[in-house]
């Protein structure tokens, strides 16, 4: 079952961290939806470096290029593809996993948030996004704009093994985070 806006208004205080989150409650209670709760853009982001060979499992560290950005806007080139976080400190409670969306405006413009849009039962952090530039075209978007938005889904029974209780590479994140090494299973 998807939690609606009431259910979500009652919940905040426990689906966020209030005190780790770069927002503040009355503001997050204004971005509800009618059925989610939009997520807003922080300033640190992430860029890939080029010409770099990556190798899925491995720690790529050397890859990437942080920056903490004082401007006002996260200026995405043509086909480029960025990772950046959200302002808000989300808890997930173990009986409730969340899904994410580009906003349709954004997606209006070409811009996606990719892929990895399920937030597992137990997750606590900011949520590290991967935002791509679709278009031909330089996109601006404001730091602090609602870029994403998470519809919470209530589990049939709580979950047995949370994200907190497993090789949870990216609890309790404070800032985007690049891919971690993966334990390989032989």
């Amino acid at each position: 079952m998807v939690l609606n806006d009431s259910a979500l208004e009652n919940m905040l205080p426990y689906l966020f961290d209030f005190e780790r989150s770069s927002t503040y409650y009355d503001a997050v209670k204004h971005q509800i939806n009618p059925n989610s709760i939009d997520l807003t853009l922080d300033r640190y982001i992430m860029r890939m470096k080029k010409n770099k060979h990556l190798t899925y499992g491995s720690s790529n560290e050397d890859c990437w290029d942080s920056q903490y950005n004082v401007e006002d806007n996260l200026i995405l080139l043509p086909n480029e593809c960025v990772l950046c976080c959200t302002r808000e400190y989300i808890i997930m409670p173990p009986y409730l996993c969340g899904q994410l969306f580009t906003k349709s405006t954004l997606g209006r413009m070409f811009v996606n948030h990719m892929m990895a849009g399920v937030i597992d039962a137990g997750f606590e952090g900011k949520v590290t996004l991967e935002l791509k530039n679709d278009s031909q075209n330089v996109i601006s978007i404001p730091f602090g704009s609602r870029i994403v938005q998470m519809v919470y889904s209530e589990l049939k029974n709580k979950a047995v093994k949370p994200y907190g209780n497993r090789n949870s590479r990216y609890m309790y994140a404070e800032q985007c985070e690049q891919p971690k090494q993966e334990i390989m299973n032989g």
